[in-house]
Formats: C-alpha cells, sequence, structure tokens
C-alpha cells in the first residue's frame, strides 16, 4: 500500500515534479507520458502473466517476486536527488513500479478464493480493501509523524527506504499463510495469442 499513497499519490509523485527538476509543466507532461506507458505495458502484461499463474497454481510465486521488487523499487527513489538530472531516474522507477505493483496484483486479487468462500467473499474483499486503504493512511501518518509536514527532499528520499520496508514487513504474513495450490490438472500453455483470447 506505501507505493499507492505515499509514493504515486501524496509524496513521491509530487517530489518529482516540484521546482527542484525544473519546468513544473513539462515534468507533469513528461511524468504523465511516463505513466501512460506503464498502463500500456500493464495492459499488455497482465492477462498473460495472469493466466499463466493460474493454470500452474503458482499465484504466490509470482506475487512474492514482484512484493520483493516493488519493495526494492520503493527504496532506490531514495538515490532520486532533487536535481533535474534525476527526473527521468525517477519517472522510469515510478513507471516500473507501478507496472511491477499491477503485476502482483493480478495475483494477489486471485489468491480471494484461498482466504474467502462463496458466501462471505463479497465482505472478505471489502474488509482487504479497507484494510489496504487504513495501511496506506498509516504509513502516511508515520512518515508525517517522524519527517513533519514540511518534507525537504532527505526527508522524502528517506521515506522511500521506509515504504521499502514496510511493504516487506507487512507482506510477510500472506506469504506465511498461503501457499501455491497446484492444480489437480496441469492445464497445457496457451502462449502468447491464446492468453489474450
Amino acid at each position: 500500500q506505501p507505493f499507492a499513497t505515499v509514493i504515486t499519490t501524496f509524496v513521491f509523485a509530487v517530489y518529482l515534479t516540484s521546482s527542484a527538476f525544473g519546468d513544473k509543466d513539462t515534468l507533469t507532461k513528461n511524468l504523465a507520458w511516463t505513466t501512460a506507458a506503464a498502463g500500456l505495458c500493464i495492459a499488455l502484461l497482465a492477462p498473460v502473466l495472469g493466466q499463466g499463474a493460474d493454470r500452474k497454481g503458482r499465484r504466490m510465486f509470482h506475487l512474492r517476486w514482484p512484493t520483493w521488487v516493488l519493495a526494492a523499487i520503493c527504496a532506490a527513489m531514495y538515490f532520486v536527488a532533487p536535481e533535474p538530472a534525476y527526473f527521468w531516474l525517477g519517472a522510469i522507477l515510478l513507471g516500473a513500479g507501478n507496472i511491477i505493483a499491477e503485476i502482483a496484483n493480478v495475483n494477489y486479487y486471485a489468491a480471494i478464493d484461498q482466504v474467502s468462500t462463496p458466501s462471505n467473499v463479497g465482505r472478505v474483499s471489502g474488509l482487504g480493501w479497507g484494510l489496504g486503504y487504513l495501511g496506506g493512511i498509516t504509513i502516511l501518518l508515520v512518515i508525517i509523524a517522524l519527517m513533519g509536514t514540511g518534507f525537504d527532499a532527505n526527508q522524502v528520499r528517506l521515506s522511500m527506504i521506509l515504504c521499502g520496508v514496510w511493504t516487506v514487513v507487512f507482506t510477510i504474513p500472506i506469504f506465511l499463510a498461503l501457499k501455491d495450490r497446484r492444480p489437480d490438472v496441469i492445464a497445457p500453455s496457451l502462449g502468447l495469442v491464446g492468453s489474450y483470447r
């Protein structure tokens, strides 16, 4: 959740479009193009990777590695110094983080059947959604409590490391509780075209 709340919405994206990196209009436009490119990658990759993980029963494996990569991307944002030369590093990390986060979400959402039954799936899903946002607000409040409301560049960068650590720590329970479930019959691979179909 820190990626969606702290990084994408309230802190890092705002930092990346600040005057420290250049003209705000140009920065905003470039960040929008980067985000659009990331969205296109997500649209192309998610159906193929999602059906592959489902068919092979490897949802947790395909949730675990993107989660750890996302945590590393969060922490790597520390290296985006407040200088124009670092804008593209920040934009690329933000775009890559969006791709990785959404690929992870495909498998996270698909795991609903491992933590719910047909009779309570709506309640469990709503609770998970609500607690996720509560987690995002909590990490934002922790960062504000530690660093104050008037973030300087170093505080923003340090908060990125905290986001990476938070992501690792608070995903440990799901990886301990849920395991991959091999299907009774392994379905044949559909290939790229078959995956989209």
